[in-house]
This record gives C-alpha cells, structure tokens and sequence, in this order.
C-alpha cells in the first residue's frame, strides 16, 4: 500500500485505510465497550450482591432488552401462527400462490425494458476538460 503509485494509489489506499480503521474500531469496541455491557447486562448472574434499588428497577439497559424482547417475541409468535395456518390450508395457498405468479406473468408488456440507452454505435463522443488554449487534433 505504501509503494504504490499513480492510479493504484488513488483508488486502493481508500480501500486499505478504510478496512484498517475499521479493524482498529473493531478491535478497540471488542475491548473496551462490550466488556462493559456485559458486566452490566450479567451484573446479578455472577454471584454480586444487589442491592433493594437495582431490584425494584432495572437498569435502563436491561428495559431495553426486555422490551426488544417482547417485541421480537411478538413477531416471532405471529408469524408461527401465520405458517402453521399456511401450512394446514395447502391447497388453497398454493393455487393462490401460482395464480399471483400467472397474474404477475402479464405484466411482462407493461413493463420498461431498456436497462441502457440506446447507443448509435458509429458514434463515439468523449467529454474532457482541458485549460483554455489546447489544440484538439
């Protein structure tokens, strides 16, 4: 990285430095703050004291993942529902399955096809900048 040069040197260098500073922060959280949001999510299962305080109200941490929690828990039983609901009406979600296929399947007119522009090929065309005065031949 250090010994490039020229094109090389502007396009990689961004690159390396950036995958290096996110290594560096990488390392430096893994050391430094989840060790001490482990300590405070775990505070009680290791065998510390806690006090009347900590137990009448979680830490705001602990409210966090709790209702984060509830939430996902939430999505995870309806969707559970939904499945098992699918999964005992077969027939019917598959023939509407396939028939929103086949209706999807007629939009194929309606919908653009030009990914890219129409290009006449006997034609090139370049754009460049240059100071006042260059001869173009």
């Amino acid at each position: 990285m250090l010994f490039l040069s020229g094109v090389a040197r502007y396009l990689f260098v961004p690159m390396a430095e950036a995958v290096i500073f996110a290594m560096i922060a990488s390392y430096f959280l893994s050391r430094t703050l989840v060790p001490t949001l482990v300590m405070l999510m775990m505070r009680k299962s290791h065998g510390q004291a806690a006090t009347t305080n900590e137990e009448a109200r979680p830490s705001l941490l602990q409210r966090l993942y709790r209702s984060f929690d509830r939430r996902f828990e939430r999505v995870r039983r309806a969707y559970t529902l939904l499945l098992s609901s699918l999964l005992a009406h077969r027939g019917p979600f598959i023939a509407f399955f396939l028939g929103f296929c086949l209706l999807s399947c007629g939009l194929f007119p309606v919908l653009g096809r030009d990914f890219f522009p129409t290009v006449d090929a006997g034609q090139i065309r370049l754009h460049m900048r240059a100071p006042t005065g260059t001869r173009i031949e």
